[in-house]
């Protein structure tokens, strides 16, 4: 038996639901701000990596591993994370787990929980569970439409029957939130791409709005830079290089620095037209749903 993914986080007979809710605080003041957990904000990050993993015995899906990234906005105390096996369009619940964690204000976050997956049959093609991810203390909510496996020896689509959840957890993300960033900047704006491990930035956009800088008059539009294996962060770090023009030549140099846990980004940039240098500055964030 053996089961065609194409993407990974639409190839799956389940879902898991994430529901994020501050534990119940006291009437009285903390001296820490915002350790109640009604202060806590919470931002779920667009995640471009692969939202789930899977292990297999036998050629048999027999865990689900799902993985969510989420970044405290304000506040610190403690949460629960709830994760809920849903049929798709469907209030029917398969299995669910509430577990607490203690975060803290400004940090980002993985969530990560593990379901056993078994009693393998034939069903019909199409989507089957969602994973939703929700916060009432974030008034946020991220949704992904999960389809059924495909069966390459037999072309027959499969469903799993059974989803038991074995374990859940969070771990803080110590680099640079992976996934896609936005921010402006002195001639517009900026988007880029930084790698699953966080330690380089593959794609960057630069968005330009009626920017001028000597030979250039009022330019907008967009031009997108990749780079493989991409541009290297280290120590947080980072230098990209990228030419704009090479008949007119025109240069663009990108330089910064993640800060706050990897949670923002900022810097300079420098424009080289012609002779005349322009220069300003940038900030970014990591891309919410």
């Amino acid at each position: 038996m053996k089961y065609s993914h194409g993407t990974l986080s639409l190839l799956i007979m389940s879902i898991i639901v994430f529901v994020l809710m501050g534990c119940p605080g006291s009437d009285t003041d903390s001296e820490t701000d915002g350790s109640n957990s009604g202060n806590i904000k919470l931002q779920w990050l667009t995640r471009t990596e692969a939202v789930t993993k899977f292990k297999y015995s036998g050629g048999i899906v027999v865990k689900m591993i799902f993985y969510q990234n989420f970044l405290i906005a304000g506040g610190t105390g403690s949460i629960q994370i709830q994760g809920s096996m849903k049929e798709y369009d469907s209030p029917t619940i398969l299995d669910e787990q509430t577990t607490a964690f203690e975060v803290q204000n400004n940090k980002a976050y993985e969530a990560i929980i593990e379901v056993d997956v078994s009693n393998w049959g034939a069903c019909n093609p199409g989507f089957t569970h969602s994973m939703v991810f929700s916060s009432p203390s974030a008034s946020s909510t991220s949704q992904v439409d999960l389809f059924s496996f495909l069966d390459t020896d037999t072309n027959f689509f499969e469903c799993a029957s059974q989803y038991s959840i074995n374990d859940m957890s969070i771990q803080p993300i110590e680099g640079p939130v992976s996934g896609s960033w936005t921010g402006r900047s002195g001639f517009g704006s900026v988007d880029f791409h930084v790698s699953d491990d966080g330690t380089t930035i593959e794609e960057i956009t630069l968005n330009f709005e009626d920017f001028s800088c000597g030979d250039i008059v009022s330019r907008s539009g967009s031009i997108e830079f990749s780079n493989d294996p991409g541009w290297s962060v280290n120590d947080g770090k980072f230098t990209i290089q990228l030419t704009l023009s090479q008949t007119l030549e025109q240069e663009m140099l990108i330089q910064g620095a993640f800060e706050n846990s990897g949670t923002t980004a900022a810097g300079i940039f420098e424009a080289d037209v012609n002779d005349t240098r322009c220069q300003g500055i940038w900030n970014t964030v990591p891309m919410t749903d």
